[in-house]
């Protein structure tokens, strides 16, 4: 595993968007629990608003709209390079987000540190942002353009991407990384 900051990250950023990236201000969203579906609706004057419905209006894709919160954080890119950089499958990216080990509680962060969490994973010396963890259980799947209009700030070296990966497949079957 990669102790220090310089063995986890690139000292340059990766000419194309990879796995292991740090991105910042991306968009992690969750419906409400209440989940009320939306309807746009032009109002007298001309202007669009969106207005709860009682049942949601699919359209012929099966896709309808609904009340989400948002929170804008950095995030890394978890979509592997061989998805990014196939032309036809590169419109959706996975990407989970990057939050500031501070915020935890002592015990919380203790368990992050010494790896009690599967679903948590600490990037030390994240350039510009500094020590951070990686949180699987907030993870969402943005648009290319999305992050594309974003600033990326590192690139994962080799040995980051290693434990990236080793912690992705821990996360998701509990095998110890």
């Amino acid at each position: 595993m990669p102790e220090a900051g310089a063995a986890w990250w690139e000292s340059n950023l990766k000419p194309d968007l990879s796995q292991g990236d740090v991105v910042l201000d991306l968009p992690f969203w969750a419906p409400l629990p209440s989940n009320p579906p939306l309807q746009k609706e032009t109002i007298p004057g001309g202007r669009t608003v969106w207005t709860e419905v009682d049942a949601p209006r699919v359209d012929d894709d099966g896709i309808y709209y609904l009340l989400a919160r948002t929170r804008r954080a950095p995030g890394v890119i978890l979509t592997h390079d061989c998805e990014i950089d196939k032309k036809r499958r590169s419109s959706r990216i996975q990407v989970a987000i990057l939050l500031p080990l501070e915020r935890l509680h002592a015990s919380e962060k203790a368990a992050v540190i010494g790896q009690g969490k599967y679903a948590h994973l600490v990037l030390p010396d994240v350039p510009e942002i500094g020590i951070h963890y990686l949180d699987f259980q907030v993870q969402v799947t943005l648009d290319r353009r999305i992050i594309d209009g974003q600033r990326r700030i590192a690139s994962m070296a080799d040995a980051g991407i290693k434990r990236l990966g080793a912690q992705l497949v821990a996360y998701f079957l509990r095998l110890s990384p």
